[in-house]
């Protein structure tokens, strides 16, 4: 086995393209987050120690990833855009042996795998949910990946992603409106356009710091990167893709939905100019919307306020994503993270996907 430093991120994506050139399932969620993320001219590069390596034998490369250890999260070194062969389990394990020997040097605690980098970027591997669609965004790989560390002794935490429809949701809602906390709030909506991107942006990141500062793996994030996130999605995102609950003059909480761009795409292909021009200048509009994230302040849960968000997204979503036809997708939710689980198992009900994430001390 020989372990080496991958020269260039186009070399990187080369592997990537050779693991799935005979998926037909697979859209490329993952070259232009690569390219975001490792761009040695991009912030968070900047904010990072980073090292791409790939385990070969007898000159073939069996797997890759990417070490990642970010100044805002010191402790941790991530094993971050993972990919690999069928059947190398040996490169696998030596690429984690190579990764906790890094860490050592660093000075890290733990070795996370699965996450890329931070949560904005992807959360763990597709475990379960395979015969799905792959959305926007989210974790798609061969069902082997999550195989080759269930059985070495590191911790696994789960994730689950849910899919419904909006007439299930609205008939489920109608029972707890009466709940629902709209009295003293106001609903703001951000638009990522119209001159805004920056004071949005900038909400979007204060409001992320607060809220999932206790949330597994997420740290501190700066305005920065997520300008550097958003700023190519801008040509896609409208005015009310980020909605801000207003209480007192103050922040109560928030809802960052956006439309499955994927349903434009092409098998093997990603969201491009092409699908941008479908999207904005040919009319043509996904008929599934995906809750990317939503989160209350302290002292806000149990009020109805998540259900009231939800309801006014939908009320938005609806006008030009399918209407009453229109399909309703979560992003990834951490199965401990029961009161959140619980909610929108009751409004989707189809577990669609399960995703997994490694850690293991160093």
């Amino acid at each position: 086995m020989e372990i080496r430093q991958i020269g260039s991120i186009r070399e990187y994506i080369g592997f990537i393209r050779e693991v799935y050139k005979n998926d037909a399932n697979f859209k490329d969620n993952k070259s232009d987050i690569i390219k975001m993320v490792c761009n040695p001219k991009g912030v968070f590069f900047a904010n990072s120690w980073q090292e791409k390596a790939s385990t070969s034998e007898g000159g073939a490369v069996q797997c890759q990833g990417v070490l990642i250890r970010h100044k805002n999260n010191p402790s941790q070194l991530m094993l971050a855009m993972f990919e690999a062969r069928e059947g190398a389990q040996s490169a696998v394990e030596a690429l984690l042996s190579y990764a906790k020997q890094k860490g050592a040097q660093l000075g890290c605690s733990k070795l996370v795998v699965g996450i890329n980098g931070h949560c904005n970027y992807g959360v763990g591997f597709l475990a379960k949910g395979f015969d799905e669609p792959v959305r926007f965004g989210q974790a798609y790989n061969p069902g082997y990946y999550d195989g080759y560390f269930k059985n070495l002794g590191m911790e696994r935490h789960t994730y689950s992603s849910f899919e419904g429809t909006i007439q299930g949701i609205d008939a489920k809602m109608a029972r707890f409106r009466r709940y629902m906390q709209r009295g003293g709030i106001d609903f703001v909506h951000c638009p990522f356009g119209q001159g805004r991107f920056e004071e949005t942006t900038r909400i979007y990141t204060k409001i992320n710091n607060d809220i999932f500062a206790s949330h597994s793996y997420y740290y501190t994030r700066q305005i920065e990167e997520d300008k550097e996130l958003f700023s190519p999605m801008r040509p896609l995102l409208g005015p009310s893709n980020l909605i801000v609950a207003m209480k007192n003059g103050e922040p109560a909480g928030f809802v960052l939905w956006y439309a499955d761009y994927n349903e434009l795409v092409a098998s093997q292909k990603k969201t491009d100019a092409w699908a941008f021009a479908k999207y904005k200048l040919m009319d043509q509009k996904p008929n599934t919307v995906i809750v990317v994230e939503i989160g209350v302040y302290p002292g806000q849960e149990g009020t109805g306020l998540v259900l009231a968000m939800l309801e006014e997204a939908a009320s938005v979503a609806r006008k030009t994503h399918g209407g009453d036809n229109m399909a309703v997708a979560s992003s990834w939710i951490h199965d401990g993270n029961k009161r959140s689980l619980n909610l929108v198992k009751f409004l989707l009900e189809h577990k669609s996907r399960e995703y997994s994430v490694y850690e293991t001390s160093i």
